[in-house]
């Protein structure tokens, strides 16, 4: 078919038409001919004098015409998904998520914080099982009983738990 001058092939809103696709068509860049289906989903919330005037009223700003459109592209997409809500029910959805990731966050912070602390009190009482007991104290110089003998214990148990080691494995494993 040839080309008749000052046309070109239609873009996919002219072809939606049944019209002659200008040269200086302001739709053909944003909706290119093997687009249609994009066209007729955007079609269905603006029409093409509302979409002309966004394109005008943004003026020569290439960059905020490419982002209207976008936009436009976006929101026409997901109110056929979602004919209902359309954005506002996908906001709603990733609001949901977000709260519920938020609180697995503090869940898994909160579980942080107690596994550190209880490793803490664990790493203590490690310590305090590995002390050297002092040794006697009594030589016979006022300790009340005369003989120097004083009981010391030296089991060096915590808790009733051998210091061996087999027994803090339960901790740690």
């Amino acid at each position: 078919m040839p080309r008749i001058e000052g046309s070109r092939a239609p873009c996919a809103a002219c072809r939606n038409h049944h019209l002659r696709c200008p040269i200086d068509c302001p739709l053909a860049p944003y909706f290119p001919a093997n687009q249609p289906e994009i066209f007729r989903n955007v079609h269905r919330l603006y029409t093409v004098a509302t979409l002309t005037g966004i394109l005008k009223y943004l003026g020569d700003n290439e960059l905020m015409k490419q982002e209207a459109i976008r936009s436009i592209k976006f929101e026409c997409h997901v109110r056929r998904n979602n004919p209902v809500h359309g954005c506002l029910g996908l906001l709603r959805s990733l609001e949901h998520e977000l709260n519920e990731l938020e609180k697995e966050l503090e869940d898994v912070r909160y579980m942080v914080y107690w596994l550190r602390k209880n490793n803490q009190k664990q790493q203590q009482i490690i310590q305090d099982s590995q002390i050297t007991p002092m040794p006697s104290i009594g030589n016979g110089n006022g300790n009340g009983n005369g003989n120097g003998n004083v009981p010391v214990n030296n089991d060096r148990s915590v808790g009733g738990l051998s210091n061996n080691g087999s027994d803090l494995r339960l901790y740690f494993d």
